[in-house]
C-alpha cells in the first residue's frame, strides 16, 4: 500500500475532512484516492468548503436587505386605524405613522392618547376589506 503525504493532502483538499480521516479511509481503501472519496461521500463526511470572508459578508448583506425589504412592504401594506363604531378618523400606512410618531415624539404621545378620551379606537393591521375588494373585482 503507498499512502503518501500527497494523497492524504489531496484527499483532505477534496473532501474537506480532518488528517486522520483522510488517513484513515485512504489506508482502508489501501490508498486507493478515488474509492476513498466514495466512501467519505457514501458515509457523508464529506463537510461544505468554508466560505471566505467576502462570501460570509454578501450573504449577510444579502439576508439583511432581504429581511429590510419585507419589513418595508409589510409597514407598507400594514394600516393605522383611528376609528368609533365605523366611522374612520384616521387611516394611513403604518410607516407613515410611525414615521410622523418618531418625528413628533413629545406631541405624538398626547396625540395617541386623545382618541381614548372620546371613546375612539386605535387599530393596527392589515387591511382586510381592500384584499376582499380586489378578489371581487
Amino acid at each position: 500500500m503507498s499512502l503518501s503525504l500527497e494523497k492524504i493532502d489531496l484527499l483532505m483538499e477534496r473532501a474537506n475532512v480532518s488528517y486522520k480521516e483522510a488517513k484513515e479511509t485512504l489506508e482502508a481503501t489501501d490508498g486507493d484516492l478515488l474509492e476513498a472519496l466514495i466512501r467519505l461521500e457514501r458515509e457523508e463526511k464529506i463537510a461544505e468548503p468554508e466560505k471566505s470572508k467576502e462570501e460570509r459578508q454578501r450573504e449577510a448583506k444579502d439576508a439583511f436587505k432581504q429581511k429590510s425589504t419585507s419589513l418595508f412592504n409589510d409597514l407598507k401594506e400594514t394600516r393605522f386605524k383611528i376609528k368609533k363604531d365605523d366611522r374612520k378618523a384616521v387611516d394611513v400606512p403604518l410607516l407613515a405613522a410611525s414615521i410622523v410618531t418618531l418625528v413628533t415624539m413629545p406631541v405624538s404621545i398626547f396625540a395617541l392618547a386623545a382618541p381614548y378620551l372620546f371613546g375612539y379606537k386605535i387599530v393596527v393591521g392589515k387591511d382586510d376589506s381592500a384584499s376582499s375588494e380586489n378578489r371581487e373585482n
